[in-house]
């Protein structure tokens, strides 16, 4: 994966396996902060065996692969790599504007939470340590419910409370 930083774009064909972002040269094993970064431009296919040499060879189903946050390996995923059960929500996240996968890849969509989300407050704490801002660079835990007790959203943005506070006056 260190070729995702390929200057001026490419191209990158990866194996069917199960990849993450804390192994491999220049990475600390088990660092739970560890991300896969990409640079602009490179395009990442997984999908292939390791003997393909044609593009047309890839068969992405057959050949499953996946870049996988699970760092301490603890996550359900039935021996393929893919989580199937993240806490017990399955339900709609509420996204602010969902984005159909048969578009991907694509930059649409909007994958904010909106104030009715099954997934605010979902998330653990401990998992994040460390982390004071989520991608859009806002704090990561906000007390997003209003019970006094922030705990960290599941997923990249963390939901943002603004309260108004009105002046009392006194007639």
């Amino acid at each position: 994966m260190a070729a995702a930083s390929l200057a001026g774009g490419g191209e990158i064909w990866v194996a069917a396996g199960v990849y993450y972002p804390d192994t491999g040269g220049g990475q600390t094993n088990n660092d739970v902060h560890a991300t896969f970064t990409m640079a602009d431009g490179v395009a990442l296919y997984g999908g292939f065996d390791t003997l393909d040499t044609q593009f047309a060879e890839r068969d992405w189903e057959s050949n499953l692969t996946v870049l996988s946050s699970d760092i301490d390996k603890n996550d359900i995923n039935f021996g393929d790599g893919v989580v199937r059960d993240w806490m017990h929500i399955d339900v709609d996240p509420k996204f602010i504007s969902y984005v159909n996968p048969d578009a991907a890849p694509t930059t649409d969509g909007d994958l904010r939470l909106n104030g009715n989300s099954p997934v605010i407050e979902a998330g653990d704490n401990t998992f994040i340590a460390g982390v004071l801002t989520d991608l859009a660079g806002e704090a990561r835990i906000v007390d997003g419910d209003g019970d006094y007790f922030p705990i960290v959203d599941m997923g990249a943005y963390e939901y943002q409370v603004y309260y108004r506070y009105l002046p009392l006056t006194n007639r």
